[in-house]
């Protein structure tokens, strides 16, 4: 199906063929900017305020696929806890999380605790849990828990070692399979040799095999972008691989490999019936085309800004969403 991102200009995306159209003008009288995703705040970006930046907006009435709701999610996941697994992106996913699926001032309480511990232990946070869905009929007697541990490579191997360069935590996790009954991972923002991540895949592979075992949702890796500083007012385009390569080294980012993993994750998992709980779910596609709110420009340009960044998120909720209801083709 086909998502649209809209601004001044937007492009047509569609996730199933990742054909690009051509960008046309979006005039500021149109209806679509009082959308439920734009932001009317100005934001501080290159050094002066600029209400340009926060025009692009996702357009739900582009794709067929079922809106992303706090309601629609809490039902899909029928009382089952969610565990998130995965490196600092993964934690942003779940900060998005947290927002939408508990009730307002509990999000925005839970949100602002875990922000103010971060900065006054200055520590990365390794393991994070909330009530989930807690005001939903269904649930509304269920302990569900929404919960994110810190695994940037899924497994704890001592061997992977000597295969990884850089800053990394690698926290137990299987564990807590038995009582999650739909888990989000992802691994392949951190620099890994190909054989060490192909060892990681085929470990995810196997441990998965048992149909009576969690729902599984893999989630592809966008790369960063090239010059988020100036490109935070777009126009939305896709980038070169050769641009990747020239502008972040492979030795220092591995940007350039993101789509390697992403295939080698989908040839792994596709190639095995024995798997059928286990699924991946693509959303590098769409989010390589937003250059816009990265985290710090033009240090950081893989993170995103979590006040600015929602639209992006809500997208990757919503391909989830759709993913457990079985309404995405297979990637």
């Amino acid at each position: 199906d086909s998502h649209q991102w809209l601004g001044a200009p937007h492009v047509n995306v569609n996730t199933k063929n990742r054909q690009q159209q051509q960008p046309a003008p979006m005039k500021k009288s149109s209806p679509q900017r009082n959308s439920r995703y734009h932001c009317p705040n100005h934001q501080y970006v290159n050094g002066h305020w600029d209400e340009a930046g926060l025009e692009w907006i996702v357009n739900d009435g582009a794709c067929s696929l079922e809106p992303l709701t706090r309601q629609h999610f809490c039902q899909v996941l029928q009382g089952r806890n969610l565990l998130i697994v995965g490196d600092s992106v993964n934690q942003q996913l779940f900060d998005q999380m947290v927002v939408l699926l508990l009730s307002s001032a509990a999000a925005n309480e839970t949100v602002q605790i875990h922000q103010q511990q971060r900065i006054r232990e200055n520590v990365v946070p390794v393991h994070l849990s909330v009530p989930i869905c807690d005001n939903d009929d269904q649930t509304r007697n269920r302990k569900q828990q929404l919960t994110f541990l810190r695994n940037d490579f899924l497994q704890r191997d001592q061997t992977l070692e000597q295969h990884v360069r850089g800053f990394h935590l690698v926290m137990p996790w299987h564990h807590l399979l038995a009582t999650h009954g739909v888990v989000v991972l992802n691994t392949g923002a951190h620099v890994m040799e190909l054989a060490a991540y192909q060892q990681t895949l085929t470990q995810l592979r196997d441990r998965f095999r048992d149909s009576g075992g969690p729902e599984v949702i893999f989630r592809t890796t966008p790369r960063g972008h090239i010059g988020c500083t100036t490109e935070e007012r777009g126009p939305i385009r896709a980038v070169n691989d050769s641009d990747w390569q020239r502008f972040f080294p492979t030795e220092v980012y591995n940007y350039n490999r993101f789509p390697l993993y992403n295939q080698m994750a989908w040839e792994t998992f596709s190639s095995s019936s024995t798997t059928p709980n286990l699924r991946v779910v693509d959303v590098a596609t769409l989010t390589e085309l937003r250059p816009d709110h990265h985290k710090r420009p033009p240090k950081d340009c893989l993170h995103y800004d979590p006040v600015h960044a929602g639209p992006i998120y809500r997208v990757w909720m919503q391909l989830i969403l759709n993913a457990l209801r079985g309404n995405l083709d297979p990637w």
